[in-house]
């Protein structure tokens, strides 16, 4: 299994997409990601969603896709084997279909806080608001509509940073459940509103 992580890798081919992606977005905020699976039957590890804007994101990752790449829950894809995500008439069926049936895998994301910053930079009258999290901490836990466990509005204690930046080790107060939580779930008890 081979992987590559690269925010500024491009090819001859590529250069005016990429130009073109650098001109939208800081170059700081794109991830490339590249996998390749030893046989079709392995599962590559990313699972997409749709949010209600239609905008198709990472719902989650595991797998090769978790252990060698940076991609992370949340991420929005912009591309997909080198086109855009608009390429594909079948939308995100489409892409899962292709990932399976893909030995090599390749994917340009935008960071999440990139997402934000974007929609700031459009409403005047919203000021960027960062979460600055620390071990000791106790915050919210949401996802939105993929709360598939009923965790939603649940307080959580911050145990300490994951392996993986942007990811917290959490233990959630009602049950005493640790679990690993993208930071994009966790929210201040003040601001929290569900």
């Amino acid at each position: 299994m081979t992987a590559i992580n690269s925010n500024t890798s491009t090819t001859n081919n590529d250069n005016k997409k990429t130009t073109n992606l650098l001109q939208k977005y800081n170059v700081k905020d794109l991830l490339w990601a590249s996998i390749t699976k030893p046989s079709l039957k392995q599962n590559a590890g990313l699972h997409l969603m749709e949010d209600e804007d239609g905008v198709i994101r990472v719902e989650r990752v595991d797998g090769a896709f978790e252990m060698f790449t940076q991609v992370k829950p949340g991420d929005r894809l912009l591309e997909f084997q080198e086109q855009d995500v608009s390429c594909y008439e079948g939308g995100i069926k489409e892409i899962e279909k292709l990932i399976k049936e893909s030995l090599k895998v390749q994917v340009r994301v935008l960071k999440p806080s990139a997402d934000v910053e974007e929609e700031e930079d459009d409403d005047d009258d919203t000021s960027a608001m960062t979460l600055e999290i620390a071990a000791g901490d106790t915050l919210v836990l949401h996802y939105g509509t993929n709360d598939k466990d009923g965790l939603n509005g649940k307080m959580v204690k911050i145990k300490r940073e994951s392996s993986k930046k942007g990811r917290w080790l959490v233990q959630v107060q009602d049950t005493g459940k640790m679990m690993i939580v993208d930071e994009a779930h966790l929210f201040a008890i003040s601001s929290f509103h569900s």
